[in-house]
């Protein structure tokens, strides 16, 4: 691992995130991400940095040397006299009484069950209790968090005794947009993915010639084993690695031969131990290139499900374990036409149809959604969040783990795609870190998502002493920009936005001291943006914040415009102009152009 990304793995590992304020606590409470769903602390007690592993004959060896050597990583000795792990694997039925049901299990990925763990920390003793190798390495992952080095070769350690599970059995990242990451790039993003139990990372960046514009060409040895190292460091993490193939374009979708290429393409992959696939037709401007295709199918949809149904049946008979996902033309909204119905009709029910919600950049998911589409697809689909925002998810209802097991994060503004001045042409996968942070959160734990402590979060973790206010400030800039770009109406609005709203719905009363307030902390603010990229931890997402900060002129041009229009109206004691001001100040800090 570089130094970059192994310095972003750790920081991922302290990633603070306040627990619910309903799990009981008679000790300082530790902080960590995602929360668990139950969880309840003790007083720190004292023990020596090493460790002792107890595991049954259930427990298999893999994972009693995973346990020895994350906790070798972490500094522990391999010794008796310090912290005893008791590992106990439980029969699937335990661990299904306290984990959600999931939607539809079509594989063990669907399944929160063998990702349950039962976690209890009394002294210096740890005792595991899993169904499933998934649950076994998430409770490490937990137990990371509930120790402090103290003396030399002492640790605290906080009594704990948590049941933990997440909402959706697949939560992922997926590198699907037209620009591309780099190897290290990715392999920086997957150890920081293992740190927050995010179990997916799908290959699809449009950027990859050989995986859309020349799909019929395959890899060489350099990028195959560049693919290696992808995967294995996923199995490392417990993230399954998926990838994607886009052939409609010059596809013939009938062809013996063309499937034959189609199939050696897919087969190199398969071979490295790949089994998760994703056939994309989408952003193509499909259509059937071959008059023996327009003789053969009715639509481009029956075409699309012939092609999917076949790879889909050639995968399975290689590994009977692969997972299969179909990107159709129109992969957001539910659009009833023939296209669609063929789609209906012909899809194999075991395929996945990937979506992307309501619409392309969804402005909110809810239950309704979710129902829409699996009343007409009669499937779940697999859920691909375009959110476009650094700043936290908003909109997305906590109930829809509900409808589907699947809830995957395209972090497409990472690529330098997205309209942001001065942003264009960024690789930035460390940035992952911030962006899909509530990813990581929400997919795990949707209930205890909340964007405003997930934005304290990420600028005590990434921000130094006196540059938080400043980072938390480009994520609230770029969250107004965004829902400027998609017209995002939601209900949500920034603490700062409450302020003066507050203020307006109370007729102005104390307006000249929010006034005075927000002028100051804009003067602070605009201050520290000046050397961001000194204020932040890790160096790429201090490069990445600064080039945010260096367009930030306008905005604050724009508020102090509104402000001093506010404490005009506000001298002249006029109440219409006041009225008129207050509402230019709302718009303006929320990035309104009026």
């Amino acid at each position: 691992m570089n130094p970059t990304a192994a310095r972003a793995a750790r920081l991922a590992a302290m990633l603070l995130f306040v627990i619910s304020a309903a799990a009981a606590r008679t000790a300082a409470q530790p902080a960590f991400f995602p929360t668990p769903q139950k969880a309840a602390f003790r007083a720190e007690t004292a023990a020596a940095k090493s460790f002792a592993i107890n595991a049954d004959k259930n427990i298999s060896l893999a994972t009693v040397n995973e346990y020895a050597s994350f906790l070798g990583q972490w500094g522990f000795e391999e010794k008796e006299g310090g912290v005893t792990f008791t590992l106990t694997w439980l029969p699937v039925k335990e661990c299904e009484k306290v984990s959600f049901k999931p939607y539809q299990k079509k594989s063990m990925l669907d399944d929160p069950a063998l990702q349950t763990y039962f976690l209890t920390v009394s002294g210096s003793g740890v005792t595991v209790k899993a169904c499933g190798e998934d649950g076994f390495f998430y409770a490490l992952m937990t137990f990371k968090h509930l120790y402090r080095d103290t003396d030399k070769g002492m640790i605290a350690l906080t009594g704990a005794e948590i049941t933990d599970f997440p909402a959706f059995p697949v939560r992922g990242v997926f590198e699907g947009a037209y620009g591309v990451w780099d190897t290290e790039g990715r392999l920086g993003v997957i150890d920081w993915m293992g740190s927050v139990k995010i179990n997916s990372f799908m290959y699809g960046p449009k950027g990859d010639r050989k995986m859309r514009r020349s799909w019929r060409e395959l890899y060489d040895d350099i990028e195959l084993f560049n693919f290696k190292r992808l995967i294995e460091r996923c199995r490392k993490y417990h993230i399954q690695f998926g990838f994607v193939l886009a052939p409609p374009q010059g596809v013939s979708y009938g062809s013996d031969e063309d499937f034959a290429v189609l199939m050696r393409k897919a087969r190199q992959l398969q071979g490295l131990g790949v089994r998760y696939f994703i056939l994309a037709f989408d952003d193509t401007l499909g259509m059937m290139y071959h008059p023996e295709d327009r003789a053969q199918f009715a639509n481009l949809g029956e075409a699309e499900a012939f092609l999917s149904n076949r790879f889909h049946k050639a995968l399975k008979a290689y590994d009977p374990d692969v997972i299969t996902v179909m990107v159709p033309e129109i992969y957001a909204g539910v659009w009833p036409m023939d296209y669609t119905r063929s789609l209906v009709e012909k899809l194999d029910p075991e395929i996945y149809i990937g979506w992307t919600g309501a619409e392309i950049g969804a402005p909110k998911i809810d239950a309704a959604d979710m129902k829409k589409f699996i009343e007409f697809y009669k499937r779940q689909p697999s859920l691909g969040d375009n959110w476009g925002s650094i700043f936290p998810l908003v909109a997305r209802t906590p109930d829809i783990y509900k409808y589907t097991t699947q809830f995957t994060m395209n972090p497409y503004n990472l690529f330098g795609e997205i309209p942001i001045p001065g942003v264009g042409g960024a690789s930035e996968p460390a940035m992952c870190q911030v962006q899909c942070a509530s990813t990581a959160q929400f997919a795990w734990n949707p209930a205890a998502h909340d964007p405003d402590k997930m934005v304290d979060a990420l600028a005590a973790l990434h921000a130094k002493p006196g540059y938080e206010q400043a980072f938390k400030f480009l994520l609230y800039k770029d969250y107004y920009h965004f829902r400027g770009y998609y017209t995002l109406d939601t209900d949500y609005r920034t603490p700062q936005e409450k302020q003066w709203i507050a203020v307006r719905d109370a007729g102005g009363k104390g307006a000249d001291a929010l006034l005075q307030k927000t002028r100051a902390e804009m003067n602070a603010t605009a201050e520290k943006l000046k050397t961001i990229d000194a204020g932040a931890h890790n160096p790429e997402i201090g490069k990445s914040m600064q080039v945010r900060a260096n367009v930030s002129e306008p905005y604050f041009e724009k508020v102090e415009a509104a402000l001093n229009a506010l404490e005009t109206a506000l001298s002249a004691k006029d109440k219409a102009k006041t009225a008129a001001a207050l509402d230019a100040v709302i718009n303006a800090i929320g990035g309104v152009d009026k």
